[in-house]
């Protein structure tokens, strides 16, 4: 059961949440609070203990969100498998930036690292990207990108 809910992905040393509607990366230490926030009405104190136990026994596989930032597979490997894709993403087609938000895109990355106004052309693209997260008091968001056939980001 808890494997089933927990998945490991051994190349990349993290633990996806498929109980989520949208399957995410959850960081080291942070299934038990995952588990009661999220999924409290949905798995008993019992399950959810369990769980805990299954993902403190990959303590040693699990990397950390600076060593999972780190590594960057190649673009031909394609999206991780079991992780959610989110259609209307977007892609900067000045660097290789990507995100989930065309606000993001447009009143945040493009002006700031490209001086890019209303005015002037659009420089993105939309672009599928897979938005999931490793959390961590000061990584809340987009704390990993990827960059594959299908852009890939993992926050939330």
């Amino acid at each position: 059961m808890e494997k089933s809910v927990l998945k490991f992905l051994p190349d990349f040393g993290v633990l996806v949440c498929t109980a989520c509607t949208k399957p995410h990366c959850l960081p080291p230490g942070s299934v038990d609070g995952h588990m009661c926030r999220y999924h409290g009405k949905t798995f008993s104190i019992n399950k959810r203990g369990a769980m805990v136990e299954y993902a403190n026994s990959l303590a040693s596989d699990l990397k950390s969100t600076e060593e999972v930032m780190e590594t960057v597979p190649p673009r031909e490997n394609g999206p991780v498998e079991g992780l959610y894709v989110n259609h209307k993403g977007y892609e900067c087609l000045m660097c290789e930036y990507v995100c989930g938000s065309l606000t993001t895109m447009k009143r945040k990355h493009c002006p700031r690292a490209h001086q890019w106004n209303k005015e002037k052309p659009d420089i993105w693209r939309v672009q599928p990207v897979q938005v999931h997260s490793l959390t961590r008091a000061s990584l809340t968001r987009a704390d990993f990108l990827r960059r594959t056939t299908i852009h890939e980001i993992f926050p939330r």
